[in-house]
């Protein structure tokens, strides 16, 4: 049975919110055995409309305050350069195909600003560790090796320093959860010890359609 929730009772019971770049799309609207009948294009834009709803509910609470974070390491891969969008460069190019929808590319026109906005390395949406935290990461870094995580449960060396920046933040700010569609986090987090800190919890949630996620195990 699923273990849904939504993203405000998260941002009230932990103290941070880790959000891999894997999350930003949900994995409700990708999954491949979900009966959608929708045509490409408009499964595209319901991507686009989830996705667009989940960083508009960053934005928003980065304006008040927000508990939400991306760690440094995402960036390249939300890469805010390539976010700089041509609109009307693209429905030239696009005029000339078959297929196109204006409301569709309008909606990734959207969506690259709100990405470029919240992956700017000076945004309150961006960790930074104190000297103190930057000290207990390399310290778990020592304790619990990459390439052995990454034989094992194939991840990558930003999802590694995903999980090891939310084991740092759990040790030394309090409660926090990891907001990921990566299984392989999961996993890897599952073997680390470092979740036995009293009265604050580590755990891990998959984001589905906006503005559900799911808590995993």
């Amino acid at each position: 049975m699923q273990d849904l929730t939504n993203l405000d009772f998260v941002a009230r019971n932990y103290h941070s919110i880790l959000i891999d770049t894997c999350a930003l799309q949900s994995i409700d609207l990708k999954s491949e055995e979900k009966d959608i009948c929708y045509s490409d294009i408009d499964f595209k834009k319901e991507l686009q409309k989830d996705e667009y709803m989940f960083l508009d509910f960053l934005k928003k609470k980065r304006e008040n305050d927000s508990n939400f974070y991306f760690p440094p390491s995402v960036l390249p891969e939300i890469n805010p350069i390539s976010c700089k969008f041509n609109y009307k460069r693209f429905i030239k190019k696009v005029n000339e195909l078959d297929r196109y929808d204006t409301k569709l590319l309008r909606l990734i026109k959207n969506n690259k600003k709100l990405k470029r906005l919240l992956a700017d390395n000076d945004s309150d949406s961006i960790i930074h560790f104190n000297s103190l935290e930057i000290k207990l990461y390399d310290s778990i870094k020592d304790e619990y090796p990459y390439l052995p995580l990454k034989d094992k449960y194939k991840i990558s060396p930003v999802d590694y320093d995903f999980l090891i920046s939310g084991v740092v933040l759990f040790c030394t700010r309090g409660s926090t959860a990891l907001l990921s569609n990566d299984l392989g986090i999961f996993s890897a987090m599952k073997k680390i010890s470092y979740r036995s800190i009293k009265n604050r919890r580590f755990d891990f949630f998959l984001r589905k359609n906006f503005p559900y996620v799911e808590r995993l195990s």
